[in-house]
This record gives C-alpha cells, sequence and structure tokens, in this order.
C-alpha cells in the first residue's frame, strides 16, 4: 500500500509538473527541503508546468510553516503568482477555508501532517510583514485575499482569517495615506506671482 501510494504520488508530481521541493512543502519536511536544494541542486523558484505553482505556494496552501520559512530562507519569492494570479497570501486563504483546524486536538491527538489554524495564521503575519502590497493583489477572478475570504467563509460568520486581514488592510491603507500626506509636506512650495 505504501508503495503504491509513492508511485501514486510521483505520478501525480510528474503530471503537474513539480519538482521534488512541491512535495516536501506539502510534507511539511524543512529539513529536506534544505539538502533537495543544497545536496541535490533542487531549484527553490521552480514553476509547476500547469498551474505556475511555486513551493512555496504549496507550503502556503497545506499551512506547512516550516517548510514555508525554510523556504524562504532559501530564496523563495513569496511575490511570486501562479498563473491564476494568486499569490501567496491568496493560498493561505484558500488553505485556511478549505483544510479543517486541528488546534483544538491535544497532547497524543496531534498528529504530524495535520492543518493548524495557528499555521496559517503565522504564515498570513510573515506575509504581511515582509510585503503588505499582496493585501492589494488581485487574482485572475478580481479578487484580493480578504475578498476571497469573505467569499469563502460559507458560514455567514467573518472567520479569524477574514478578521485578521480586514484589520491589515486598515492598517495598509492608514500607512498608504500617511505618506502621501508627508510626500506632499517635502514638496517644495511654489509661489505664484501676481
Amino acid at each position: 500500500r505504501l508503495l503504491s501510494s509513492s508511485i501514486e504520488q510521483s505520478s501525480l508530481s510528474f503530471a503537474m509538473g513539480w519538482n521534488e521541493l512541491h512535495d516536501l512543502a506539502i510534507k511539511n519536511e524543512a529539513a529536506e527541503i534544505k539538502d533537495s536544494v543544497l545536496l541535490r541542486g533542487t531549484i527553490v523558484r521552480e514553476r509547476a508546468e500547469l498551474s505556475g505553482m511555486m513551493p512555496i505556494h504549496k507550503a502556503c496552501m497545506y499551512g506547512r510553516l516550516a517548510a514555508f520559512q525554510e523556504l524562504q530562507e532559501l530564496g523563495a519569492d513569496v511575490k511570486c503568482e501562479t498563473n491564476w494570479g494568486s499569490n501567496c497570501l491568496h493560498w493561505v486563504v484558500k488553505g485556511y477555508n478549505y483544510h479543517k483546524s486541528d488546534d483544538q486536538l491535544t497532547g497524543s491527538q496531534k498528529m504530524p501532517g495535520r492543518y493548524l489554524e495557528s499555521d496559517y495564521m503565522s504564515i498570513a503575519k510573515i506575509l504581511l510583514k515582509e510585503c503588505p502590497r499582496l493585501l492589494s493583489k488581485r487574482n485572475k477572478k478580481g479578487q484580493t485575499p480578504l475578498e476571497l475570504a469573505k467569499s469563502l467563509d460559507t458560514a455567514g460568520k467573518t472567520c479569524k482569517m477574514a478578521k485578521f486581514l480586514d484589520s491589515k488592510q486598515v492598517e495598509f491603507e492608514k500607512q498608504v495615506i500617511e505618506r502621501a500626506a508627508l510626500e506632499l509636506k517635502k514638496r517644495p512650495k511654489v509661489r505664484s506671482v501676481v
């Protein structure tokens, strides 16, 4: 069974045009990611043929914090977009809304490979600290990550991710306005001669 699962995974990887890092990002194998890049020369920024997804997109989609951090350290571009125009923050939102949160599990119930809400939130925080403009980027459907989060909220309640992104959007817009006001103050005043 394990062998057939491995063959199915490698067949899927081949069909999708993934490299080894895509699979390792999904599995959250941070140490293996480093080995793959440093020892075997796997390309961190290689795109999958069909989707344009990079390994960092997979780490974001599956909420794999350790893999995300390792890929980032090895030079992955958090601003990159897929063929659908989705950036890393879009993929965090999609994964967060798709996968069940296992944060309520305790002790021996927690298993490696589970999807943790806290990991998705941590990745979102890192992304926005590094590149706040990801909030305003629209995918090919015309949605920002916040709009996507709100559209995926099927329960009709604003989810934690949407609330977080909303607060960051307000902060970002405030900073843009403050910067614009500073720029206006820096401009030399022009005297009009009558």
